[in-house]
């Protein structure tokens, strides 16, 4: 069943401008980031620009990629998760999904995986773009690999909560905004709460925890934030729509 969730959201999604729209963008804007620092780093390894340090390709080019990239996904997917389960309110389909012989966790996971699967579109793209460059110099594979895991978890984490936000609301338009709030401020925790990197809202920080991927190294306490976020985010969705289908 939640095989066919996500073909029912990937058909609605793609039957609307909203699905093309956002890949176009994404391929519009990573399109001219990709020229445009590969120009600069060209600029840089023949002198024409000084710099402090030698740098790879690969770390040049990716880091503004990635950079650009979680930024962008803090901006799409409150928009994409808003229409999961606000929407479905708004048009009065939930009280038919939560009455229909399907699991609460078929709905939820159903609804997320699609969202997910989406975005892995536009994270494939970008490994396409980047994995050009082999064909001339050699790529840090190990430097891709470890920043696309990070934006693999940002991005799972940041779609379980604007999932959990779209179940609150009937407003798709309230549930985009509250969202992106709700991401706003786990990922900068620390500087909104208490403006120091050695505190516990440092730790908490969904930025603090991503700075370790960016940088092309692997953690393990990194990686189990993000899914501890990403289950507990998916667990009070299904706690929610557990209370909205016993009491209405």
């Amino acid at each position: 069943m939640i095989f066919q969730i996500i073909r029912k959201e990937w058909a609605i999604l793609f039957a609307s401008y909203i699905g093309w729209g956002m890949l176009a963008i994404f391929a519009l804007v990573m399109g001219v980031l990709y020229t445009q620092s590969l120009s600069e780093y060209m600029q840089v390894m023949l002198g024409h620009v000084p710099t402090v340090e030698q740098i790879g390709l690969t770390k040049y080019i990716g880091a503004n990629l990635f950079g650009a990239a979680s930024y962008i996904m803090l901006i799409f997917i409150p928009l994409l998760s808003m229409r999961l389960l606000a929407e479905e309110q708004k048009n009065l389909t939930m009280a038919f999904m939560l009455s229909a012989p399907i699991s609460l966790s078929e709905i939820v996971l159903g609804k997320f995986f699609s969202l997910i699967s989406f975005l892995m579109l536009m994270l494939a793209y970008m490994v396409l773009i980047i994995g050009v460059l082999n064909s001339w110099t050699d790529i840090d594979f190990g430097y891709v690999f470890a920043n696309m895991l990070g934006l693999t978890m940002l991005i799972t984490s940041f779609s379980a909560i604007s999932l959990f936000v779209s179940s609150l609301t009937r407003q798709p338009i309230l549930a985009a905004t509250l969202s992106f709030l709700v991401l706003i401020l786990f990922l900068f925790l620390d500087q909104i709460v208490a403006q120091q990197t050695n505190t516990i809202w440092a730790y908490l920080s969904m930025m603090q925890r991503y700075k370790s991927f960016a940088l092309g190294l692997l953690s393990t306490a990194d990686i189990a934030y993000y899914l501890l976020v990403t289950g507990v985010f998916l667990y009070l969705t299904m706690r929610k729509l557990e209370h909205q289908r016993l009491y209405g």
